[in-house]
């Protein structure tokens, strides 16, 4: 008995900490911050301060979501040499974009049907955006 209850003392304790760590920003916020992160990477201290005080929030969600984003560049940057490495053994070539890069996945030909239903994905996304009339 004792033991299921501190296992699902243990489940609640893991979901209240993902509750917590959750960081809300609503879109301009993330448009902002992805802005700042594009021109300069993750920002001093006086900006940390200064975002925290514009968006209401503490400076440590806004640490947080910096932290965050260099966590998924270098993940995804781990995940390219990887997949060199495995292509090398292999001896496969990957497919590069323009600039010599690796692509995130190889590149495919997609079938008539295929392209109807992206057609249909894109205008329906597109229908719901809202209409500027200058």
């Amino acid at each position: 008995m004792l033991l299921k209850e501190a296992e699902s003392q243990s489940q609640h304790d893991s979901s209240s900490k993902a509750i917590k760590k959750q960081i809300n920003f609503t879109t301009e916020q993330k448009s902002t911050l992805s802005q700042i992160w594009r021109v300069s990477g993750i920002p001093d201290q006086a900006v940390i301060k200064d975002l925290a005080k514009l968006f209401a929030t503490t400076e440590r969600k806004i640490k947080d979501w910096f932290y965050y984003q260099r966590r998924l560049v270098l993940e995804q940057q781990e995940e390219v040499k990887r997949r060199e490495e495995r292509n090398k053994e292999a001896n496969i070539e990957e497919d590069r974009d323009s600039h010599g890069e690796l692509m995130p996945y190889p590149r495919r030909e997609f079938s008539f049907e295929e392209h109807l239903e992206m057609k249909k994905i894109f205008d329906k996304w597109r229908s719901s955006l809202p209409r500027n009339d200058f």
